[in-house]
């Protein structure tokens, strides 16, 4: 309770102070790096999957007869839309 306030334990800041109080300089720009690709990864394939998943199964129903280069458009306007309304709320 005395490090971070919580009652049940500081197991979510353990990580990160390790990372800024014991690791050189070096490593941590590197781990700070990793982590970021990592974050980027996941974000990556959730856009991907959301395009897929709205791309296939919802325009496609209505659209039974739309070209690949049509599902292909839709795919990267869903993304494009999906990373804007994710980026006005996070700049809110």
């Amino acid at each position: 309770m005395r490090v971070c306030g919580a009652e049940v334990g500081c197991s979510n800041i353990a990580f990160p102070k390790l990372v800024i109080e014991l690791m050189p300089s070096g490593l941590r720009g590197l781990m700070i790096a990793v982590m970021m690709a990592a974050l980027m990864s996941s974000l990556t394939s959730i856009f991907n999957s959301s395009s897929t998943l709205f791309t296939m199964d919802i325009w496609k129903k209505y659209r039974a007869y739309a070209s690949e280069r049509e599902l292909l458009l839709v795919g990267r306007s869903v993304t494009h839309t999906g990373t804007a309304a994710i980026g006005r709320q996070v700049s809110h």
